[in-house]
């Protein structure tokens, strides 16, 4: 690995000149003004400083493009290439900002202070002042001082190669700007002035993606639909599908150059602060690993991740830990790389600019400007900023969330919850289900018709079962369905008992325990998990099932223990190999699939003949209280649907005592409504005429 040197920062200052620029920083903390490039140029680089950075011959001229959205104004980063023969060179050259922001300067105060560039919808606030992050921008035409990390490529049979990497100060005049969006047609367009230099630049992208796939990153680009992952694997959308060539091109070569600095300061033993980032759950890495890269690819093949976006990002979010910065290196897993760092991005991120300073005085033969500890002192600064910033992000938006989910509830309408996405219902679910009272009546019926249609998320439905923060017999009643229709994808279970331990506060894992007997053609497995809600928790030991193999009878298993958990009755497995005793239900008549049964056995006695209905409550949901109160068998429903199938016509028919009633809509639910409705007109009636 070759590696070329830097010059040495000129001494001279101007103390007039530091002076002005401290009184214009001050100004800029005090009054949020910009101070003046000028002044902040002139002191960085006085009138000397230009011409010994001239007459050094180390210092490389070299070309670049810049690929950024068209509204940026921190070009940091410039990408080229050149091909001869099976080899490809890539120059993806870095703003030199360390030489503008010394260490403990005032510019170095507020960039630590600051730690990024924050983005937000229309605007953005620069870690540095805006002056200096022009000053340091890579414009066309504009002569700039970089750090080059030049990669060399050798084709192979699948991928390029990597046999040489350099690391050296440079000179650049950007040659050209373009836009993401810009780059499918560069692409395409054989007589476009930067045709060729993309065309390159994407092959070797292309072929890195393809290595990055190979090795088990967690990658994906779509794009049909704008989809791609961070670093970490974490899936976002783009906000026009058309971005998703160029940031190939820009990613990978990130990445690349990223990578290729973390080498260079491990095999050299620099100091520098890394990217690391780890899967939760060390033991079983290579697991993880296969699963998410399976979840991925199998996006990237329906091309339709949106479909598997809520799946994937809860999954990530649950597996892995969130990425942090050290002095130490431990390994990215989402890239699957045993060192990384950030180096790419010294005008938009503090560590950047301080890896910077690090490598600039590696390669110039100098001792560099921070230690171990005060490396890992930065990070830590970092890191707690960063989750602190976090924290008030999500505390925002968790607000905003329970606001929007409480005017929901507040409506009452089981149609508009039933209706919701996903991620609507799942608020909806967090904020009623820790919102310590009684689940009400729109809730439980809207979820009734999820839980039928398959709509209800391994979260939800973890929530519902493992949060025991509200109670009352509906909470009951909608816990028992959610189990019972849990009976009958059990192979769920298991992904409910590992998403409760990142969800569910104090939530202890439970074990699972096996074993089997009888000989090898006739063999019965039986499955129980040991553990406890939370410490001194009133929670039984264990929760035993069989099975046909061991991962039915695990699969069951978790079930019961879901059940135990939630206080419901246990479950009722189709099988007849099952444990559970085959006790006939309390109810007599048979109850349709989308009324969730009231086992409630909270219920407070009522007075029999309940004369009065609450007309405010949905009709379903009243005659199910009704028949509660009364201790008698919930009342039941049939359909028939005819007619075509862009035009059909449902007939409802409600059993309750001895009465019957029918209600015909186009839609199920609402007949079903009709005949309970005309069901309680009948009984309102009768309570009316009775003495």
């Amino acid at each position: 690995m070759a590696i070329f040197g830097l010059p040495k920062a000129h001494p001279r200052r101007n103390r007039g000149l530091s002076r002005k620029l401290d009184a214009a920083l001050a100004a800029e903390r005090e009054h949020n003004t910009e101070p003046d490039a000028a002044l902040l140029a002139e002191r960085a680089f006085p009138a000397e400083h230009e011409h010994d950075m001239n007459q050094v011959n180390q210092i490389q001229k070299v070309s670049g493009i810049t690929i950024d959205p068209p509204w940026s104004t921190d070009l940091d980063d410039a990408l080229w290439a050149e091909t001869d023969g099976a080899r490809t060179t890539v120059d993806v050259t870095i703003a030199n900002a360390s030489s503008m922001v010394p260490p403990g300067s005032d510019l170095d105060q507020m960039a630590k202070a600051r730690i990024a560039t924050k983005y937000h919808a229309k605007s953005h606030s620069s870690m540095l002042p805006r002056g200096v992050e022009r000053s340091l921008s890579l414009l066309p035409g504009v002569k700039r001082d970089g750090v080059t990390v030049r990669l060399v490529f050798e084709k192979k049979e699948r991928f390029h190669d990597l046999v040489d990497t350099q690391i050296f100060a440079s000179r650049i005049k950007s040659h050209a700007r373009a836009a993401y969006e810009e780059v499918p047609s560069i692409l395409t367009a054989e007589g476009h002035a930067l045709h060729a230099v993309m065309k390159r630049l994407m092959a070797v992208a292309s072929s890195l993606l393809a290595e990055r796939r190979a090795r088990g990153a967690l990658v994906l680009y779509d794009l049909t639909e704008g989809w791609i992952t961070t670093e970490e694997g974490h899936v976002k959308k783009l906000e026009r599908a058309a971005d998703v060539a160029g940031h190939i091109i820009v990613q990978e070569l990130m990445v690349a150059a990223n990578a290729a600095v973390a080498r260079y300061a491990v095999e050299r033993g620099v100091p520098i602060v890394f990217r690391n980032h780890q899967a939760v759950g060390q033991e079983n890495r290579a697991e993880l690993r296969a699963q998410l890269v399976t979840m991925l690819d199998e996006a990237a093949r329906t091309g339709q991740p949106a479909a598997w976006l809520d799946d994937v990002r809860r999954t990530f979010g649950t597996a892995m830990h969130r990425a942090e910065y050290r002095s130490s290196s431990i390994g990215h897993f989402g890239l699957n790389l045993d060192h990384y760092t950030h180096f790419t991005s010294p005008i938009r991120r503090y560590v950047d600019l301080v890896t910077h300073r690090q490598i600039l005085a590696s390669v110039r033969g100098e001792r560099p400007p921070y230690s171990a500890a005060d490396l890992q002192a930065i990070a830590d600064h970092v890191n707690s900023t960063l989750a602190i910033e976090r924290e008030a992000v999500r505390e925002a938006a968790v607000e905003r969330v329970t606001e929007s989910a409480q005017r929901i509830l507040d409506q009452g309408e089981a149609r508009r919850i039933e209706s919701l996405g996903p991620k609507d219902f799942e608020r909806v679910v967090k904020v009623i289900a820790r919102s310590g009272v009684e689940c009400p009546a729109a809730f439980a019926e809207a979820l009734a018709v999820r839980l039928r249609e398959g709509r209800v998320a391994i979260l939800d439905r973890t929530i519902l079962l493992c949060d025991g923060t509200s109670q009352g017999p509906r909470w009951n009643a909608v816990r028992q369905a959610v189990v019972d229709d849990l009976a009958t994808r059990p192979h769920e279970a298991p992904s409910i008992l590992s998403t409760a331990k990142n969800v569910i506060e104090r939530w202890i894992e439970p074990t699972l325990h096996e074993s089997h007997e009888g000989p090898d053609h006739a063999r019965s497995f039986t499955a129980w998990y040991l553990g406890y809600l939370a410490p001194g928790a009133d929670m039984p030991p264990e929760a035993r099932s069989k099975g046909k193999t061991a991962k039915e009878a695990a699969q069951r298993a978790a079930v019961c223990f879901l059940a135990k958990v939630a206080g419901t009755e246990a479950p009722r497995f189709s099988d007849a190999h099952e444990h559970a005793p085959k006790v006939a239900p309390k109810v007599a008549p048979k109850v349709a699939p989308e009324v969730i049964v009231k086992r409630a056995a909270a219920i407070q006695e009522a007075p029999k003949n309940w004369p009065r209905f609450d007309d405010a409550k949905d009709p379903i949901m009243a005659l199910g209280e009704h028949a509660q109160a009364n201790r008698v068998a919930m009342p039941a429903y049939d359909f028939v649907t005819s007619g075509p199938s862009h035009l059909p016509v449902t007939v409802c028919t409600c059993h309750y005592r001895d009465l019957t009633t029918t209600g015909t809509s186009a839609r199920k639910q609402d007949a079903k409504r009709m005949a309970a409705r005309a069901m309680i007109a009948i009984l309102s009636r009768s309570a009316e005429a009775s003495p």
